[in-house]
């Protein structure tokens, strides 16, 4: 299945129809890469938000977090293997222990949180093996090299991963 790692990182000038878009783009992509190279068997993804030196001055904006919650719960709530939120800011951790107790117990079973190094190193590599992850999503981790966006975007074909 494929792998969708996001540091969320925007700028003052983030446009939210833009943002909601771009991350429809990535999901869309990591489901048909995930659908291709399984011939069709799998149809779910592994997503791994990394707030690491993350400052609130970068988030989105509120109404573009609650965009991107409302598609993700219509259009993709079968989509999702597990959700691994590392290092999260205090008001999501707040956030999260207030709704977790009325979560259906399939539904919260997908979401892991894993503050520190040792704890997302536990919880990533139950999830991902070295040889498919960056070293700074696991400090043995074999893929090097920056992420070229322009060769992601015109050469890489929409339903293959990005290292084939």
């Amino acid at each position: 299945r494929a792998l969708l790692c996001i540091k969320p990182r925007t700028t003052k000038d983030t446009i939210e129809e833009e943002y909601v878009s771009m991350l429809v783009y990535i999901m869309e992509r990591a489901i048909a890469a995930t659908e291709y190279a399984s011939r069709g068997r799998e149809e779910k993804i592994l997503v791994v938000l990394d707030f690491g030196g993350f400052k609130s001055s970068l988030s989105p904006p509120i109404s573009a977090l609650k965009g991107i919650a409302g598609i993700l719960q219509t259009k993709y709530s079968e989509r999702l293997k597990n959700l691994i939120i590392c290092d999260p800011p205090f008001w999501m951790r707040t956030h999260y222990g207030m709704i977790k107790p009325f979560l259906d117990p399939t539904t919260s079973a997908k979401f892991v949180v894993a503050s520190g190094s040792k704890k997302k190193v536990e919880v990533i590599s139950k999830h991902v093996d070295a040889s498919q992850a960056m070293p700074w999503l696991l400090p043995c981790g074999q893929l090097v090299g920056e992420v070229d966006l322009e060769r992601y975007l015109t050469a890489v074909p929409f339903h293959s991963l990005y290292d084939q």
